[in-house]
């Protein structure tokens, strides 16, 4: 502990927030809408960070430019994106089946927007705001 102020500036009971904003009032809340939450969820998706097979076709290209575009001379790359993609295919179908079927998922971050709002039309939210208030 310093036994002076650096700024030696007396302590007293002044408030210093009230000093640098002197009409600092309070803003009193406006309520446009009623604050309540809905019965459904948007239909937006959240996009993915990585992009499916994104690798795969860039080796592919590399290779393509080398053998100056003729596809004969890469066909490793060419078999590996056309399994990457394939397998990309069926993940999604996949994907799309579960929640075509309504199928309990892990965890609620796997919940498509369907399944959340067939799971809120069973369970609606107002029901449950009337008696807590």
């Amino acid at each position: 502990m310093r036994a002076t102020d650096p700024l030696n500036v007396q302590k007293t009971d002044v408030d210093y927030a009230q000093m640098s904003f002197p009409n600092n009032k309070p803003i009193k809340f406006r309520e446009v809408a009623p604050m309540q939450l809905r019965d459904r969820v948007s239909l937006k998706r959240l996009r993915d960070t990585e992009r499916a097979c994104l690798a795969e076709m860039m080796t592919l290209f590399t290779c393509l430019a080398k053998k100056d575009f003729e596809t004969s001379g890469c066909p490793k790359e060419i078999a590996a994106l056309n399994t990457c993609y394939k397998d990309i295919r069926d993940e999604s179908m996949a994907k799309k089946q579960r929640a075509l079927q309504q199928a309990p998922v892990s965890s609620i971050r796997e919940l498509t927007s369907h399944q959340a709002n067939a799971l809120l039309k069973k369970f609606p939210l107002r029901h449950l705001m009337k008696k807590v208030r």
